[in-house]
């Protein structure tokens, strides 16, 4: 009889946990659907890099709070396009996803998602509905990666002529 008691106990306490993990991301997923979408023309095209890894979007000022935005809800591997005023994100299986208002561009170690080598990961930091976010991504290649931080520069350095 005790060991029928001791595995319910077990079950209703994993039970909890799944609920409760299931309930926190659904908070965390309604949250980040009341930020706006951003759906706005992004300029011309100015360079497009296929199979990208979209590793995460966290808050700015908390490094470890994740953002779900819609279409960028999930990890996996992003086209992602440079124009000349935004970066389009389309992550396989999700919506896409523009980045507007970038205000910087940097190379990472880790993040709350994945840890890379010294400078493995790109963190473009951009606001939402005044709101400071943090994207990153892994390029498969240095020359890509570094390609890519080039153009996002350019987008930063012209944000007074285009708008962000």
């Amino acid at each position: 009889m005790s060991y029928a008691i001791n595995a319910l106990v077990c079950l209703a306490i994993i039970g909890l946990s799944f609920f409760g993990m299931w309930r926190g991301w659904r908070k965390r997923a309604s949250a980040g659907e009341l930020l706006p979408t951003q759906i706005e023309p992004a300029g011309a095209a100015l360079r497009h890099f296929e199979r990208v890894l979209y590793v995460v979007t966290n808050s700015a000022v908390s490094k470890y709070q994740r953002v779900s935005l819609p279409g960028l809800k999930y990890r996996g591997y992003a086209a992602v396009t440079v124009h000349e005023n935004a970066v389009r994100v389309a992550v396989t299986g999700e919506s896409e996803c523009v980045l507007q208002r970038i205000t910087g561009v940097s190379l990472g170690r880790n993040s709350i998602a994945k840890a890379v080598e010294a400078g493995g990961l790109v963190i473009i930091s951009w606001q939402v509905a005044e709101r400071e976010l943090e994207t990153v991504f892994r390029f498969a290649s240095d020359t890509e990666q570094t390609e890519f931080i080039a153009l996002v520069k350019t987008i930063i350095e012209n944000k007074g002529a285009v708008r962000c």
